[in-house]
């Protein structure tokens, strides 16, 4: 499984459509940073593959199929997305 550890949002940016890039840790603890973009591709191919990690709980992060596609938690227990209560970069 891979893990969301960190977030880069466009200037101004406060919504999961913002981010740009991501910083990412996989259970072997091998890791990167990749654009949205990329993440997307492998989502595309790797549903399920990637979740997030936020004090309050862990949620797959899915696809959002828009003009541009852009990623964002799936919804659980939490109050607020996710990925956006993690470390920002």
């Amino acid at each position: 499984m891979n893990h969301v550890v960190a977030v880069h949002l466009a200037p101004n940016g406060t919504k999961t459509e913002h981010i740009q890039e991501l910083i990412w840790v996989a259970d072997n603890f091998v890791g990167g940073r990749a654009s949205v973009q990329t993440m997307v591709d492998f989502l595309r191919k790797n549903p399920g593959q990637l979740v997030v990690s936020s004090k309050e709980s862990t949620a797959v992060v899915q696809v959002v199929e828009a003009n541009p596609p852009y990623i964002r938690s799936a919804r659980d227990s939490s109050v607020s997305d996710n990925l956006l209560a993690i470390t920002k970069f």
